[in-house]
């Protein structure tokens, strides 16, 4: 008898961790459909994908802590433009590569912002764009944006973003 109460204490367990495993797995997405709503993250959101699901409007991020990290995926390009925000006193640098999504022959473009630049005019630097009908911006089905805290004001954003028109004329941060 002591033996079948150790093996249902056993069961109970690996049946809670099960519970607990599952759980974490499905909150890691958080779909943002609404129309023009802002969504605004929370330190408690760290570590998931955000999925850009048709007119989403502004993503806002919480406030810069190192190690906070973020991805950004669009599955449904809108007519809309988008916009991840940080917070006021915050920045964003880092790298963004535009890939040509058409067939003219135009290449691909890769522009970087420093950290030393962005922190030092934190209100210049503070927004990314993506808008799949501008020349500067960009952004199409299946971009993925990434953004990690890498201190108290600084976001790091590591986005691959497609355009239609000429790569060149790319906008990192603004």
């Amino acid at each position: 008898m002591g033996n079948k109460r150790i093996g249902q204490a056993r069961v109970n367990k690996l049946t809670s961790e099960n519970s607990n495993g599952l759980q974490t797995r499905v909150n890691k997405h958080i779909n943002h459909p609404a129309a023009g709503a802002a969504l605004f993250l929370t330190e408690a959101d760290s570590g998931k994908t955000i999925v850009g699901t048709g007119a989403w409007g502004k993503i806002w991020l919480p406030r810069a802590k190192a190690g906070l990290n973020f991805r950004i995926m669009i599955k449904v390009v809108s007519n809309s433009v988008h916009h991840i925000q940080a917070l006021s006193g915050d920045c964003i640098f880092g790298v963004r590569h535009a890939y040509d999504t058409d067939t003219d022959g135009e290449e691909d473009a890769h522009r970087t912002v420093l950290h030393a630049t962005a922190i030092a005019a934190p209100t210049t630097y503070d927004m990314v764009t993506i808008d799949n009908n501008d020349g500067t911006h960009g952004g199409t089905v299946g971009d993925i944006l990434y953004f990690e805290a890498v201190d108290g004001i600084a976001w790091f954003a590591n986005m691959e973003t497609g355009m239609t028109s000429t790569p060149a004329t790319l906008v990192v941060v603004q």
